[in-house]
Formats: structure tokens, sequence, C-alpha cells
């Protein structure tokens, strides 16, 4: 689904920008493209292999929850890294 074209573009320009200020900025891009698009390919892969296996949503719902708790702790962790 589309999500909007502001926060893409926003995205964009500062992918851009890191490019521009370092020298490793075209490999922060491929990061950055890979970060947006795993969770795009692996969600209905892993939704479909849960609702195949335990016939309702329930546990997608359970899973989808773990991973956005599993993000928020990763966030807080790359924070704390000077």
């Amino acid at each position: 689904p589309h999500t909007g074209g502001m926060p893409s573009g926003f995205r964009r320009g500062f992918y851009i920008l890191q490019a521009q200020h370092n020298r490793t900025g075209g490999k922060y891009i491929g990061f950055g493209n890979l970060a947006n698009t795993c969770g795009q390919v692996l969600a209905p892969a892993t939704t479909a292999m849960l609702v195949a296996v335990t016939g309702t949503y329930y546990s997608a719902f359970i899973v989808s929850a773990l991973c956005a708790l599993g993000g928020v702790l990763l966030i807080l962790w790359i924070k704390n890294v000077k």
C-alpha cells in the first residue's frame, strides 16, 4: 500500500545528504534500502506461514507485537551507542 510521498521523499533526501557528506555514504544508502524493503518482503511471507500453520491471524498479531517491541529495544540500544 502507498504510505504517502512525503516520508519517502524526506528519507531519500536524508540518504542523499549522507552520501554527500560522508565517504561511505553509498553504503548507508544501501543499508537504508535494505531496512526499508526487508520488512515488506518478510512480513507477508511470515504472516502467510503463521496463518497456514495456526489457521488464525491471532499468532500473526502476537508475532507483530513482539517484532515491534524488538524494534523499540534496538532503537533504544542504538541511541545509547556513542
